[in-house]
């Protein structure tokens, strides 16, 4: 890459050209003192082009130290609202297929009656494609945004070690759970974390988050497999939980424990 933007490609050995050269438009700098590791180029299905640049360059993170508990933040991934925090706030994902899902069928079912390969059908072919790729931008800027707002007010973050890809095969949750990107939010988050010095937690897939009192520890195994039960009084103590807000405080409490128990432990161990 040179100081106009112009990316130099090799091509293959068997190629007339001996590399090709592509002038960028490129939607920010790259770090000072970076070095370009891979490049990747894609087209996506309005037939754009896209490259990729994968970069390596120095960056000091500094640490926060130890989080206070104020500011530990436990995620319960929910169908509904994507997420209940331990604070008892829903992140209100606007479910951006569903609301395109009407438009996108009527459009759909132009295109399957028309002749494949001809010009009406090719026109068509595109308006689909932009709708999915506006579902997708939509997505995308919204996961971003909310992970920024969380890495910027939070220390540690913990969340549910969940089996994504079990979930996306399920008859009743895998469009829900495939429209909300709730994978690519955990990924998101954890990075806009790391670059700011502070924590993301995987609580294991062990950890009962929904099933334990917040208030009292007690195991409530009527819970298990069945997420119909949306609220529910402990028998031991008697005190009433939303089901989602009381497995995001289990998981805030598992982030305390994990100062204790991993955090200090290893601070102790290098001093």
């Amino acid at each position: 890459l040179d100081e106009n933007n112009v990316l130099h490609l090799p091509l293959a050995q068997k190629s007339k050209l001996s590399e090709v050269a592509i002038k960028l438009n490129t939607h920010r700098p790259l770090p000072k003192g970076s070095r370009i590791q891979n490049v990747t180029v894609t087209m996506d299905s309005l037939g754009r082009f896209a490259v990729t640049l994968n970069v390596a360059f120095e960056m000091e993170i500094e640490s926060i130290g130890i989080p206070s508990a104020e500011r530990i933040l436990g995620l319960d991934y929910s169908q509904a609202s994507f997420f209940v925090d331990s604070e008892g706030k829903k992140a209100n994902y606007p479910h951006y297929y569903r609301v395109m899902e009407g438009r996108l069928a009527t459009e759909q079912r132009k295109l399957s009656r028309m002749a494949k390969g001809s010009k009406r059908w090719e026109r068509q072919r595109l308006v689909v494609a932009k709708l999915h790729m506006k579902v997708a931008n939509q997505r995308k800027d919204w996961l971003h945004k909310k992970a920024y707002t969380i890495a910027n007010r939070y220390d540690l973050v913990v969340v549910e070690d969940l089996d994504l890809r079990a979930i996306g095969q399920t008859l009743k949750l895998a469009k829900n759970q495939q429209d909300n990107g709730f994978g690519n939010f955990r990924l998101y988050l954890k990075y806009k974390l790391e670059q700011q010095g502070k924590y993301f937690v995987k609580a294991p897939k062990t950890f009962a988050s929904t099933q334990i009192c917040s208030d009292c520890g007690v195991k409530n195994t009527a819970l298990k497999g069945d997420i119909s039960i949306r609220e529910w009084t402990c028998p031991n103590c008697n005190e009433c939980h939303d089901r989602d807000h009381n497995a995001g405080l289990n998981l805030r409490n598992y982030g305390v424990r994990w100062i204790d128990e991993v955090l200090l432990s290893s601070s102790v161990v290098v001093a």
